[in-house]
């Protein structure tokens, strides 16, 4: 969805050389005309989607092994993956449903304006916000509300976070919006912000983290809104946590903060100047992957 990104490609590494990674094929996928919006594993190949059609690569040696139409609307966010079944929004507002090994639609939901920012998936449904502030929790089977249709006073230019039932949704409207997925649905609470929320959240054991720009780098309760500390010099997002240490990757800063998570006491700090990405396989106590602007790559462990 970015200008260059007919220039991506797939690569996949080999499950038995994640500490020391071994390409095992990279095949270069999209074009100016047809960028790529998703990709994603699944378990009939690889899954490469870009506006109006999807390829799926094996596996093993990156052969393509399905080419499939996704009908007549403009594929827009990322995929949710169940089984033999892939999820996405479109430009029109609808969600799409379709059958991975050949393509056939399962089901279509329609909402009000534009789909772009990527769903969530909370539990056995998936969660989408359009920019014009509907909000919708769909099961991931037939695509039946799964709880109450919900609006908003603007969209979301990034995907909701979850946690235990609960949707949160950073908005364009100066707010933090925190839904139920229950059935009953509803407002759980609503948190106004000075500014329109641009930034990812990210939740974990009961804390949702954003960086907000009144603020800085701030913790809330999942369950009550409630502030916890912020630390206002600070912009980034949540990476991992190791040890009951939270790690915040600063890419402005090229800084790797650790800290307290509960309290918010900085522990420390490393500078990475040569880091352009940070990303953990499982988000506690799992393997980090620092990607380097030239391109190469580390990867830690964490000690057992």
């Amino acid at each position: 969805r970015d200008k260059d990104a007919f220039r991506r490609s797939v690569s996949v590494v080999s499950q038995d050389d994640r500490l020391f990674p071994g390409t095992r094929w990279i095949v270069r996928v999209g074009n100016p005309l047809l960028p790529v919006v998703a990709i994603a594993p699944s378990d009939e190949g690889v899954l490469v989607l870009n506006e109006t059609n999807y390829h799926i690569y094996d596996h093993g040696d990156g052969t393509i092994v399905g080419r499939y139409s996704i009908g007549d609307r403009r594929a827009s966010t990322d995929i949710v993956v169940d089984g033999n079944t892939m999820i996405f929004g479109t430009t029109t507002g609808r969600i799409l449903a379709l059958s991975i090994k050949d393509g056939f639609k399962l089901w279509a939901y329609d909402i009000a304006g534009r789909i772009t920012s990527d769903p969530a998936r909370v539990d056995d449904s998936v969660t989408f916000v359009s920019n014009q502030g509907e909000v919708v929790t769909l099961t991931l089977d037939a695509g039946q509300s799964a709880g109450r249709r919900e609006k908003i006073f603007g969209g979301t230019s990034h995907a909701p976070a979850v946690s235990d039932g609960i949707v949160f949704v950073p908005s364009l409207d100066q707010s933090i919006w925190a839904f139920s997925a229950a059935a009953e649905g509803g407002t759980v609470w609503r948190k106004r912000t000075s500014f329109p929320i641009t930034t990812n959240a990210t939740t974990y054991d009961g804390i949702l983290y954003i960086t907000l720009q009144d603020s800085g780098f701030t913790a809330f309760d999942t369950i009550t809104g409630e502030q916890l500390w912020n630390a206002p010099s600070l912009s980034g997002e949540p990476v991992a946590a190791r040890s009951g240490q939270l790690l915040v990757w600063s890419p402005d800063r090229k800084t790797l903060t650790f800290f307290n998570p509960e309290t918010g006491v900085l522990l420390r700090e490393v500078e990475m100047p040569t880091v352009k990405e940070i990303h953990a396989e499982h988000f506690e106590d799992d393997r980090v992957l620092l990607i380097h602007d030239d391109g190469s790559l580390d990867m830690f462990a964490p000690r057992r």
